[in-house]
C-alpha cells in the first residue's frame, strides 16, 4: 500500500497546481476529469486498508467498514486532532459538503481522530469536543493511530479522498480546500453514476449533538471576567455551547442574557443578536463589554445600558492576513480566542489562536503601547505567524503555537499568554515588545510536543494544552488553567516554581480564569459550570448561575416588549418551534395561529385572525392607530399536534407581544420567539 500512498500524495498536489491554474469554471471541470481519466482506465485498483475492528466509534450505531459500508461513496476522510486550530477551521467546509452532498446521493464524511495529546485519546473527551464543535458525521477514535499509520498520514489536519471501489484516489493536507473539493465531489460523483459505481444506501449514523438540549443553563463556557465597581460586582461568561453572552452578579443571578443563541453573525439587540461559540469577554467598563466571537473570526462590542451588540472587527469570514492595518470590520480575523486590556483601556489585545499571533484594536490613537496605532486600526503587534514557541527580544520574529488565553500584570506593564499548542505560558513586555517564556514548552522552538503533567520548577515544569491564565495582583501569583491535565497550576515567578491546586471535585478541561475579590473563578468547560474557588479560606463552590422566568425558553409563556409609532404600524411576528429528540410535527393534522389584539384595561377584543402554524412560522400583524390607550396586547395561541413513534400527542403555544405606543416613528418592529415544545 505505501507506493499507492505515495503516489496519491503526489496526485493530491498535482490536482491543487491544475486547479490553482484555472480560470473558468470550465477549466476547474476539465482539470478534474484528466485527473479522473487515467483512473477509470484501470481495470482494478489496489483496496485501502479497512478500519481496524477494535476502534471506538462516535455518531455512528456500529463500527463501519470500508469495504462493505462505505463501498460505492465516494468518502472523505479527515484526519484531525480536536486540539487544533485548523482542524477547526475545517469543520465549516466539511458541513457545508455534507448540506450539499448526502450520504444517500452518494458523499461519505468520516472523522478520523488521532491524538496529538494523551488527554485526547480518551473517548469521553473526543466525545464533548464533537458535542462542543456539534460534529454530526461519524468519527473513529484512532487512539493508538493505527489508521493514521496504515495512511501514512503526518500532520493535521489530512484529508484523504476514497473512491466507490474503496480505493485510494489523493489526499490533502491542511485546510482551505472546500472550492476544490466541492468541484471533485460534483463532477466525480456525476461521472461515478453514470458508470453505476455509486450506491444510494444509508449508512447506521446518529448525532450525539442533539444530546446538548438539557437543562443545564451553562453549555461548555469557555471563558469567564469580571468587573468590581461601587454598585456591585459582575461576572461576564462566554456561553460557547449556547451561543451567547451571559452577565450575571457575583451570586450568579442572570443580569444579562445576550444573544439569541442560535448561531450566526448579527447586531442588534440582545434578544436577535448572534454569536457563533464565542470565547474570550472582557470589560472595558460596567457599561462596556468585548467579546472575541471565535467561530465568526469576529470582536463584537456589548453595551450593557443600550442593550445592543454591534461587530467592531472582522468581516465574519476566515481570514489569512498575518499583518492587518486595516480598520474596523474592513480587517479579516481568524479565530480570536481571548482579549484583555493594558495599562488603559484605548487599545483591545487579542490572541488571534488561528494566526498564531497576538494583536490589537485600537479604540483609540494610543502611543503607549510599544507599537503606535491610530483609532479604529487593527493589526499583529507580536508573533511571526510560524506555529512555534520562540521568543525573542523582537516582538515579530517570535513565534506562538495557538495562543488561547491573556492576562495583563499592571507592575511589569505585560500580558501573559496561555499559549496551548506549545503547552507554555509566555510573557510579552508592552513597553518593549520582548516575548520570554514563563512556563512550560521546550527550549527547541520547533518542538511543540514537550507537553506532561510536572510542578517543579524552571524547565522541569510540564503543562498539557493550558487555554487559560490570570494575574492575581495581590498575591503576585499566576493562576494557569491547565485543560489537558484538568487543573489549575499556581507559578511563583520569584523563584519559577509551580504547584497544583487541590479540588473536592474534577474539573474537565477549564478553559477560562478570571479573579473576583478574594475568588478565583473558573470556567469548567466539560462540566459545563463555573466553580468559584475561595483562596481566603480554601473553599470551593459552584456558582448557581440562575436564569429568571422571564428569560427561560422553556416556560409556559413567552412575553415580549415593543414600541410602535401612535400612528400605527405592523409587527413582524418570528416563532421557531423546537422538538425534543425522536419527536416530530405533525404535518397532516390541522395546525394554527389565533391571533387576538385585546385593549389592556377593558379586555375588549380589537382584533383578531389566524394563520397557519409550521415549525418555522413567519407573519405579520397590523398594529392600529393610537386611542388613548398607552398598551395593548397581542395574544399568540398556537394549536398543533407533534408525534412520538406510533403517538402523537396536542401541544398548545401561548406567546405574548405587549405593544407600547410611543412618539417615536417606529411603524415596524419584529419579534423572534424561540419555543421547546414538551414531550408529553
Amino acid at each position: 500500500m505505501s507506493a499507492e500512498v505515495e503516489n496519491s500524495q503526489l496526485l493530491g498536489e498535482t490536482l491543487q497546481l491544475s486547479f490553482r491554474k484555472a480560470s473558468t469554471n470550465f477549466e476547474q471541470k476539465e482539470a478534474v476529469s484528466k485527473f479522473l481519466q487515467p483512473h477509470y482506465e484501470k481495470t482494478s485498483h489496489p483496496k485501502v486498508p479497512d478500519f481496524p475492528l477494535n476502534c471506538e466509534w462516535i455518531n455512528s450505531t456500529r463500527p463501519l467498514s470500508i469495504h462493505r459500508d462505505l463501498k460505492g461513496k465516494l468518502v472523505l476522510l479527515d484526519f484531525f486532532t480536536y486540539c487544533c486550530i485548523n482542524c477547526m477551521h475545517i469543520l465549516p467546509e466539511l458541513k457545508a459538503l455534507e448540506d450539499k452532498y448526502s450520504v444517500e446521493e452518494g458523499l461519505v464524511v468520516i472523522g478520523v481522530h488521532y491524538a496529538k495529546f494523551t488527554n485526547e485519546k480518551q473517548l469521553k473527551n473526543v466525545t464533548s469536543a464533537v458535542k462542543r464543535y456539534d460534529i454530526r458525521h461519524a468519527v473513529v477514535n484512532d487512539s493508538e493511530g493505527a489508521i493514521w499509520d496504515s495512511f501514512q498520514v503526518h500532520c493535521w489536519p489530512t484529508l484523504v479522498v476514497i473512491g466507490p471501489e474503496s480505493e485510494y484516489l489523493f489526499s490533502l493536507q491542511g485546510e482551505g480546500h472546500l472550492k476544490l473539493l466541492d468541484c471533485f465531489i460534483q463532477h466525480a460523483l456525476a461521472s461515478m453514476k453514470e458508470k453505476n459505481l455509486i450506491k444510494s444506501h444509508s449508512l447506521p449514523q446518529i448525532s450525539i449533538t442533539d444530546e446538548l438540549k438539557s437543562h443545564n443553563v451553562l453549555s461548555f463556557p469557555g471563558k469567564v471576567t469580571s468587573f468590581s465597581s461601587a454598585e456591585g460586582n459582575l461576572l461576564a461568561i462566554g456561553d460557547t455551547g449556547h451561543n451567547r453572552i451571559i452577565v450575571t452578579d457575583d451570586r450568579g443571578t442572570i443580569k444579562h442574557l445576550i444573544g439569541k443563541g442560535e448561531p450566526g453573525l448579527k447586531d442588534g439587540n440582545f434578544e436577535n443578536s448572534q454569536f457563533h461559540s464565542p470565547q474570550g469577554v472582557i470589560f472595558q467598563n460596567e457599561s462596556t463589554l468585548f467579546v472575541a466571537d471565535t467561530e465568526n473570526h469576529a470582536i463584537r462590542e456589548v453595551d450593557l445600558k443600550e442593550k445592543t451588540v454591534k461587530t467592531v472587527a472582522g468581516t465574519g469570514k476566515q481570514g489569512n492576513d498575518m499583518s492587518g492595518g486595516k480598520l474596523w470590520c474592513q480587517q479579516e480575523l481568524s479565530s480570536p480566542w481571548d482579549l484583555c486590556f493594558g495599562k488603559n483601556t484605548n487599545v483591545l489585545l487579542i490572541a488571534m489562536a488561528g494566526t498564531h499571533q497576538i494583536w490589537a484594536l485600537y479604540l483609540s490613537d494610543d502611543e503607549n503601547l510599544f507599537k503606535k496605532g491610530r483609532k479604529g486600526e487593527c493589526k499583529v503587534i507580536a508573533g511571526s505567524g510560524r506555529e512555534e514557541n520562540r521568543n525573542n527580544c523582537y516582538p515579530h520574529a517570535a513565534a506562538f503555537a495557538q495562543p488561547s488565553g491573556l492576562s495583563y500584570c499592571d507592575e511589569r506593564n505585560s500580558i501573559f499568554i496561555a499559549d496551548s499548542e506549545s503547552s507554555s505560558v509566555r510573557e510579552l513586555n508592552l513597553e518593549t515588545g520582548k516575548v520570554t517564556g514563563v512556563a512550560g514548552g521546550n527550549r527547541n522552538p520547533s518542538d511543540l510536543f514537550a507537553f506532561g503533567d510536572n510542578d517543579g520548577s524552571g524547565s522541569d515544569i510540564r503543562l498539557q494544552h493550558p487555554l487559560g491564565v490570570v494575574w492575581h495582583a495581590s498575591q503576585k501569583k499566576l493562576y494557569v488553567a491547565d485543560s489537558y491535565n484538568h487543573k489549575i497550576k499556581i507559578v511563583s515567578l520569584q523563584d519559577s516554581s509551580c504547584s497544583s491546586m487541590k479540588f473536592p471535585s474534577k474539573l474537565d478541561e477549564p478553559g477560562g480564569l478570571c479573579v473576583l475579590k478574594d475568588d478565583l473563578v473558573i470556567a469548567d468547560t466539560n462540566n459545563h459550570c463555573i466553580k468559584v474557588y475561595d483562596l481566603s479560606n480554601l473553599e470551593v463552590s459552584e456558582l448557581s448561575v440562575t436564569e429568571p422566568q422571564q428569560l427561560n425558553e422553556n416556560s409556559t409563556e413567552h412575553e415580549k416588549n415593543v414600541n410602535i409609532s401612535k400612528n400605527g404600524g405592523q409587527i413582524r411576528v418570528s416563532a421557531k418551534l423546537h422538538t425534543p429528540t425522536a419527536v416530530c410535527f405533525n404535518e397532516e393534522a390541522p395546525a394554527f395561529w389565533n391571533i387576538k389584539l385585546t385593549d389592556t384595561e377593558t379586555n375588549e377584543q380589537l382584533f383578531k385572525m389566524r394563520v397557519k402554524l409550521s415549525l418555522e412560522s413567519d407573519f405579520a400583524v397590523d398594529i392600529p392607530k393610537y386611542s388613548g390607550k398607552p398598551t395593548i396586547k397581542v395574544f399568540l395561541n398556537g394549536s398543533a399536534y407533534f408525534c412520538k413513534e406510533d403517538t402523537c400527542f396536542p401541544s398548545d403555544i401561548n406567546l405574548l407581544v405587549n405593544v407600547h405606543y410611543a412618539d417615536e416613528e417606529t411603524e415596524n418592529q419584529s419579534c423572534d420567539f424561540s419555543y421547546h415544545v414538551k414531550e408529553v
